[in-house]
């Protein structure tokens, strides 16, 4: 039997990847149709990098995002209200395009465009659907993108975001 999101501490989770999901950026770098499709390519908590050994294939393979657990803050503001507020962090990864693998500067300017582009599709759908999506208030760069080529068979780029929600 599937699980639902019912909490202050599973709703975001949820949320948070419906907004990525939403993101029609995000959708062409995972070639997903639509929302509903690409969201099998946001992860919970983390990622499954194992391989079968018959297959070349992660079993979550690249591009993808993970959504972390969050923090939250339940305060009350009145004698029967309430604000919840806390933050999520997102994993963005992605394998660079062949046309611009081997130009560090291209590949750079390549993957921050992709999620700089993720993160405006992101807002724009939080505010265009905040009982579906994730109220964010913001969203801060906490791991500065890299370049990920230690023990992988395809080198692969990669940002952290700490993203901010209230509601």
């Amino acid at each position: 039997m599937p699980v639902s999101a019912t909490s202050v501490a599973s709703i975001p989770i949820q949320a948070l990847a419906a907004t990525v999901a939403a993101s029609t950026t995000f959708q062409t770098l995972v070639e997903a149709e639509d929302a509903a499709e690409a969201i099998g390519h946001v992860y919970y908590l983390e990622a499954d990098d194992r391989r079968d050994s018959d297959a070349d294939d992660m079993a979550n393979d690249r591009p993808r995002a993970i959504v972390t657990f969050p923090t939250h803050r339940i305060e009350q503001v009145g004698l029967a209200s309430l604000n919840h507020a806390g933050s999520l962090e997102l994993s963005l990864e992605a394998d660079v395009p062949s046309e611009h693998q081997g130009n560090k500067r291209q590949e750079a300017l390549w993957f921050a465009n992709t999620y700089g582009a993720i993160v405006d599709e992101m807002f724009a759908a939080a505010w265009s659907d905040p009982s579906t999506y994730l109220n964010m208030r913001a969203a801060e760069l906490v791991g500065a993108p890299i370049e990920v080529r230690h023990e992988c068979p395809r080198p692969f780029w990669e940002v952290v975001l700490r993203i901010e929600w209230f509601g």
